[in-house]
């Protein structure tokens, strides 16, 4: 997200057990949710990503790695 190595957690209720390996690369993604407009942090954002498979997966940044 905006070249930002970043760890994702799925919504469960959406997907329940399905598990995505994601590699590296441009997904198309929107911005739901951020936790204030007061910090720069990507953490605890929510995203839509679209995946190769054209499925639809909301997600949570859980981690950032620089």
């Amino acid at each position: 997200m905006n070249g930002k190595k970043l760890e994702l957690m799925g919504d469960l209720e959406q997907l329940p057990f399905q598990k995505y390996k994601l590699s590296p690369g441009d997904f198309q993604a929107r911005l739901l949710k951020a936790p204030d407009k007061t910090s720069d942090t990507a953490m605890f954002q929510e995203y839509e990503v679209v995946l190769p498979s054209r499925i639809v997966w909301r997600c949570t940044v859980t981690g950032i790695s620089e």
